[in-house]
């Protein structure tokens, strides 16, 4: 897994992905906003440097920046094909995608078609333990983790819950 904040500061100006089609990163930043007020310029930050980078990849047709955890899942699925483009913002918090990233998204919409882009808020309502919770929920439209893999994580989680004593309320 990749930082989506890593990658997005190393990308230099002139830099051009002419056959890049698909690409998935993850961040912390994409965390529900209401504990840390501040997140939320991190996340249009993260997501407006995302789309000017978007705008100098011709032939992206998805990009998935996530982020997951305890009591977290989100996800900006950027997808382009046969019905047009489209942004879906999955997560178990509310949020609402700012003006100036939506204009961005809009531009990278553009070179690809001339289609109007949607944009659909899709909420997560089951509960989320860890990131394999998180990946499994989301329903990501690229591969993440092996199958496989994500099974083990979940199921390694609920044989450590499983396994925690259960707590007397004291009466």
């Amino acid at each position: 897994m990749v930082d989506a904040h890593y990658f997005f500061s190393s990308c230099k100006s002139g830099w051009m992905w002419e056959r890049l089609r698909s690409l998935a990163l993850t961040s912390p930043v994409l965390r529900d906003p209401k504990m840390e007020p501040k997140r939320t310029a991190e996340i249009d930050g993260l997501l407006y440097k995302a789309g000017l980078t978007a705008l100098r990849m011709p032939e992206l047709q998805t990009m998935v920046l996530w982020n997951g955890g305890w009591d977290n899942a989100c996800a900006f699925i950027y997808q382009t094909n046969g019905r047009g483009p489209r942004i879906t913002w999955l997560s178990n918090w509310p949020s609402v995608i700012s003006s100036p990233v939506e204009k961005v998204w809009r531009q990278v919409a553009l070179q690809n078609s001339p289609v109007f882009m949607r944009i659909d808020y899709k909420p997560v309502y089951e509960p989320v333990w860890n990131h394999g919770d998180a990946i499994y929920h989301l329903k990501l439209p690229v591969q993440v983790v092996d199958p496989r893999s994500l099974w083990q994580i979940r199921r390694e989680f609920n044989a450590f819950h499983e396994s925690l004593p259960v707590l007397s309320d004291g009466s």
